[in-house]
């Protein structure tokens, strides 16, 4: 996609919001943000980084979507079912294509892939249990040397982990990441509509596949804690080495 000079429509002006509309500035789109509350969790951050991104608070409106080429909507952000907004709905009856930051993740990957750069990423999704394996399944990549970042709800968005891939020295040779979900949304109470999984080739929505996950770091991960997982990661990375070596 060529991004120079398009029209940007961002919703939600959380985590996820901050990292697209990071991506799409330094694609060098056009980019407005717009977020229910009076006083999103982001606006500071944008305001510093992005001063020329306007951002729009309060109830979304028909005249928000109009010269939007392209919007992307965080994953707070119902485009579908009962919580979606009204403003949202016609806007998709009109035609205007909605994707999301995993979506936008997948395209640059695909863009990696047709130059032979495309990292190795491992995806972490499911019901239950994605922070415990995702904050363990990093470490097991550290533990076995390889440069890792840990990208999704308990790591950075997925996007600011590709931004810094692009950046020199940046690329990554791991990227575990687990199920996206924006830890600051539109509605952080709301369960997630869009059951976004894995940044996979024409990623698409399926509503009511999943609900919300919380945003947790390993200090937190069921049966483990901070010290005890790297400890438990090297110690499984240090078997399967020294199997590989035997066999």
């Amino acid at each position: 996609m060529n991004w120079h000079d398009k029209s940007i429509l961002v919703l939600g002006a959380g985590d996820t919001g901050v990292s697209v509309v990071r991506w799409a500035v330094g694609m060098g789109a056009r980019v407005r943000i717009a977020d229910t509350r009076d006083d999103p969790p982001g606006a500071a951050e944008l305001a510093a980084e992005c001063p020329a991104c306007d951002l729009v608070t309060g109830p979304f409106s028909a005249a928000l979507f109009g010269d939007a080429e392209l919007v992307v909507a965080s994953p707070g952000v119902a485009v579908a079912g009962p919580a979606c907004d009204a403003a949202v709905a016609r806007a998709i009856a009109q035609g205007k294509k909605f994707v999301g930051d995993v979506e936008l993740f997948a395209w640059e990957q695909d863009r990696l892939a047709r130059q032979g750069q495309r990292p190795k990423m491992i995806g972490i999704t499911g019901s239950n249990g994605k922070s415990t394996v995702t904050a363990m399944t990093g470490e097991m990549c550290r533990a076995a040397g390889a440069n890792t970042v840990v990208a999704g709800n308990i790591g950075l968005p997925v996007l600011d982990a590709a931004r810094q891939a692009r950046e020199p020295g940046g690329r990554t040779r791991r990227a575990a990441r687990g199920d996206a979900r924006d830890r600051a949304g539109s509605d952080p109470a709301r369960p997630d509509p869009t059951g976004r999984d894995l940044p996979t080739r024409g990623a698409s929505r399926r509503p009511g596949s999943s609900t919300r996950a919380t945003a947790r770091g390993p200090q937190s991960a069921p049966g483990g804690d901070a010290e005890t997982m790297p400890r438990l990661a090297r110690y499984i990375a240090a078997r399967t080495v020294a199997r590989r070596g035997s066999r």
